[in-house]
């Protein structure tokens, strides 16, 4: 299960430089709706509807710190350490899992909580939650890493990720993943487009997590090495597109970007995840 997908010990000093002056600024920028004057860029003064536009437009301060942060987090993260075994790997490959399943979780029921709330007429407490839901997978991984890591040291056993069986919860998360999928063409492409509610597509994140947490039919130790690699993969891919995204795209398309980046992690794993099972098998045939 060891990774060759780590980047060199020293990456981790580099992480810590970028990260912590990001997440600050990513803290100013989100509850303080603080901005960096000389990223100011744009007429925002002379637009008409700026009182209704968010801290970050015409700004770059957003941009900025997300970068500084995720390059940061990344390197902390996806650094060799001193002693690289099977075991660290295991315990990244669960810290990985584990801070994927949890941040979709949190991220899945506020936005529930939120609708609820604005259906209801409800004062809920509000912030940029698709900012957010950028940066709290690494974090969470990152932490969740070093307790494993912790509890290793101190002689305490390393824990297998719990995965569901294959069936019925993993063959139910193919099919209805398939199904939302499916619906999602016939929304969008013609001639087959069909107006369907928004709304539906709220079980897509549980269906895609399902799906995720499952075996797969043969599940044994090798099947474990490529889901490591796969979501290892599947995060650098991800990012890589986000942050090109976060530069790149502004407006409603850069809206649909943040809504998708709530299942693009879990999409991307699935697709490389099962292509390198396909092409093992065929390897190895």
């Amino acid at each position: 299960m060891k990774s060759d997908l780590l980047f060199p010990r020293y990456f981790k000093i580099i992480g810590w430089v970028l990260a912590l002056p990001g997440l600050v600024l990513e803290y100013l920028f989100i509850f303080q709706r603080y901005t960096i004057p000389f990223l100011s860029y744009g007429e925002r003064a002379s637009d008409p509807y700026a009182r209704y536009l968010y801290a970050g437009q015409y700004n770059l301060t957003d941009e900025l710190a997300v970068t500084l942060s995720v390059i940061g987090l990344i390197f902390i993260g996806f650094s060799k350490l001193k002693q690289e075994d099977w075991v660290i790997s295991k315990i990244r490959l669960t810290a990985l899992f584990w801070a994927v399943l949890v941040n979709c979780i949190w991220v899945y029921f506020y936005l529930l909580a939120l609708s609820f709330a604005d259906f209801a007429h409800i004062n809920f407490f509000s912030f940029d939650v698709f900012t957010c839901n950028v940066i709290t997978p690494l974090l969470i991984f990152i932490l969740r890493f070093m307790y494993l890591r912790y509890r290793y040291q101190k002689g305490k056993r390393t824990r297998d990720i719990h995965l569901f069986l294959y069936k019925p919860y993993g063959l139910f998360g193919v099919v209805g993943s398939i199904g939302y999928f499916i619906l999602g063409i016939v929304s969008i492409i013609e001639p087959f487009r069909i107006s369907i509610p928004q709304e539906v597509f709220i079980g897509l994140p549980p269906i895609l997590l399902l799906w995720l947490w499952s075996r797969a039919k043969n599940e044994n130790k090798h099947v474990a090495g490529v889901r490591f690699k796969a979501m290892q993969t599947a995060i650098y891919i991800n990012y890589c597109l986000f942050l090109i995204a976060e530069w790149t795209m502004y407006g409603p398309v850069y809206s649909n970007v943040q809504f998708g980046s709530l299942v693009s992690v879990q999409i991307i794993f699935i697709i490389i995840f099962y292509y390198q099972l396909y092409w093992n098998q065929r390897t190895y045939r």
